[in-house]
């Protein structure tokens, strides 16, 4: 994926400094954030908005025939845009924290103007989506979700070959426990990095983790924190 500069609201402040003596051949934190594949920040910091646990998706079994035997039903694989929304006017929070041990926020605005279009904002910048029925994808190039949504169904990403790892998840983050969730895995040998991400229905993404390896080794874990609609609050005028 493109590399878009890092939006990050810091609990304490990102620098390379912070660890220098500890750390001299590593990256800072924001170096190692701004390496970091593009479209999956991107949708970290827009998808923490708005929680609604739908819980489990799938449908139950019809009753069975009298007399007939009854059937098993099958588990119901759960539908794209249920499982990433991307719901007009809405806001996510995430809480991100490094193997460094350092602290950040980041926040994701998600806008509709289109059905087929959806735009990503952190401060100020966009991230377009492609939205179709079988795949959502960058308009840069690369796909973050493509049914069948089953487990070790492949596509490519935005820099390496992404699988669905699991499905039927329960997750737990800050913002909640979510039931029916999906992994996914996305890596690439050149350079070396992986990037895992759990959505759940009715909210998107919950969870990413993204690793670098070899000189540039490092951890960011990003977990929602809040999902919720967009308010506008009233602007304070000034006395006179």
């Amino acid at each position: 994926m493109n590399t878009p500069s890092c939006t990050v609201t810091p609990d304490r402040t990102l620098t390379s400094t912070n660890h220098t003596a500890m750390n001299h051949n590593r990256r800072s934190p924001i170096a190692f954030l701004r390496a970091v594949s593009s479209s999956h920040l991107a949708v970290c910091r827009v998808l923490g908005v708005g929680v609604l646990s739908f819980g489990a998706l799938g449908c139950g079994p019809k009753a069975p025939a009298e007399g007939a035997p009854e059937a098993v039903a099958e588990e119901k694989p759960p539908e794209l845009h249920q499982m990433l929304p991307l719901k007009d006017q809405t806001v996510s929070n995430f809480r991100m924290t490094t193997d460094l041990g350092d602290e950040g926020i980041l926040v994701l605005e998600i806008y509709r103007p289109r059905p087929e279009l959806a735009e990503l904002r952190i401060a100020g910048r966009a991230q377009r989506l492609a939205i179709e029925d079988n795949r959502i994808s960058q308009t840069t190039g690369g796909i973050l979700l493509e049914t069948p949504l089953k487990k070790g169904h492949a596509f490519i990403g935005s820099f390496g070959t992404v699988t669905i790892s699991e499905t039927g998840q329960l997750v737990t983050v800050p913002a909640g426990t979510y039931s029916g969730c999906l992994t996914t895995v996305e890596e690439s040998t050149r350079p070396p990095k992986r990037s895992t991400s759990t959505y759940c229905p009715g909210i998107g993404l919950v969870l990413m983790e993204v690793e670098s390896f070899g000189e540039s080794a490092g951890l960011v874990r990003t977990e929602l924190s809040y999902h919720g609609p967009r308010v506008e609050f009233p602007k304070r005028h000034e006395r006179k």
